[in-house]
């Protein structure tokens, strides 16, 4: 079997992969409980809040009620519509400015500096805030834009650190949405994944070093080289 003298198919492919983390910076486990809200709260399914302040336990278990300006907020569990969603999803119903769910991931000034948090909403009427941050210091680090559609509201956390997530009725007024999905990934440290590539660096120098050595591993008898969505109808 005749190979080029300076390629070596398996070095290449060890390289393009190390040197993917890099590239994308990938993030990592979601630190959220009951991200799809498949488990019933403490309260049951069905929760109703007419106050400010902390609501206690919205129907999604791990999740709470938090509103910020004097108002009725509803919860419910519903069967979720999301294409690549689970059995539900959370139906939030408030008449007030910045009122919704929350979920405290992590001790209070204690977390990650970098994450991204991500939910899928539909909005019925109103807009809906997302922001992670640390406990009460978490704003609005994206709003919705549509309505009548499911749409990924996806961004970097705006306070560090980050333990807290919300997902509320904006400054706008009142909201009626459903929400389904939630995650929150940590974002590597660039220096991890610096560390990678120059693994990755090291295998190409490696390759230009010894091709014959690779062709005759690679020859020898036997071997190998190895943003919005529609609802569905139902």
């Amino acid at each position: 079997m005749n190979l080029p003298q300076t390629t070596c198919p398996l070095t290449t492919v060890l390289l393009a992969f190390t040197l993917t983390p890099f590239l994308s910076l990938p993030c990592q486990a979601n630190l959220l409980l009951n991200p799809s809200f498949e488990d019933v709260g403490p309260d049951g399914n069905g929760t109703n809040f007419n106050g400010i302040g902390g609501g206690g336990n919205s129907s999604a278990d791990r999740w709470t009620v938090f509103n910020n300006s004097q108002a009725t907020t509803a919860t419910d569990l519903v069967s979720s519509t999301l294409s690549g969603g689970g059995d539900n999803m959370m139906l939030v119903v408030t008449d007030g400015a910045q009122n919704g769910i929350a979920q405290v991931f992590g001790s209070i000034n204690t977390g990650p500096d970098q994450v991204i948090a991500s939910a899928w909403v539909f909005v019925n009427s109103g807009q809906v805030r997302l922001g992670t941050g640390n406990g009460g210091n978490t704003g609005a680090d994206v709003l919705s834009t549509t309505t009548g559609q499911w749409e990924l509201l996806q961004a970097p956390n705006g306070v560090s650190p980050a333990n807290t997530i919300a997902i509320y009725s904006s400054l706008a007024g009142p909201a009626n949405f459903f929400v389904d999905l939630a995650s929150v990934e940590i974002v590597p440290e660039p220096t991890s994944a610096m560390l990678l590539a120059a693994g990755g660096l090291v295998l190409l120098g490696r390759r230009h070093r010894r091709p014959r050595d690779c062709q005759q591993r690679l020859g020898s008898p036997g071997g190998r080289r190895a943003l919005n969505r529609v609802p569905s109808s139902g």
